[in-house]
């Protein structure tokens, strides 16, 4: 339980936004159908939260690349 809490303080304001969005997307998706329906705009959450997750880790996958170049260099 312990690991949820630390996953959603990590990542309050990503879910707060995306909760948002999806609130909009939702009444949106209502007064274009003209009725209450489950497609795709409920799956705004999950697809934001990985998305953020996926570029936090490209940029730390960049940073340490960067870090062992920068590395290899002060080596020679």
């Amino acid at each position: 339980m312990k690991a949820f809490w630390k996953y959603i303080n990590r990542w309050w304001l990503v879910i707060v936004v995306s909760l948002l969005l999806q609130g909009l997307a939702i009444r949106s998706a209502y007064e274009q159908r003209g009725y209450l329906a489950y497609g795709g705009e409920y799956l705004i959450v999950p697809i934001v939260l990985l998305v953020s997750i996926e570029v936090e880790r490209a940029i730390n996958e960049f940073l340490e690349a960067k870090d062992d170049r920068r590395n290899l260099e002060d080596r020679k």
